[in-house]
């Protein structure tokens, strides 16, 4: 009987063991995203809005985020 109890504790050991080696690689890579992430924030305007262009990449009119009116007239119903 103490021979199985000491493989299976040999064996939850090991098994214990690998796990915590991933336990601590996702703890560093979660450490290391919250880093970023903070960094990105703090050098980010915060006036900027994200994902739009206020300007028109072709004339350069002022759109305000919508489509330009000069350059995608349709002609037609």
């Amino acid at each position: 009987m103490t021979k199985w109890c000491a493989i299976l504790l040999v064996f939850m050991l090991k098994m214990h063991t690998g796990y915590m080696v991933l336990v601590w690689i996702a703890i560093a890579v979660g450490i290391l995203l919250v880093a970023i992430l903070i960094v990105k924030a703090t050098k980010t305007n915060p006036r900027e809005i994200a994902g739009m262009d206020m300007r028109c990449k072709k004339c350069g009119t002022e759109t305000g985020g919508m489509m330009c009116p000069k350059c995608n007239k349709t002609f037609g119903v």
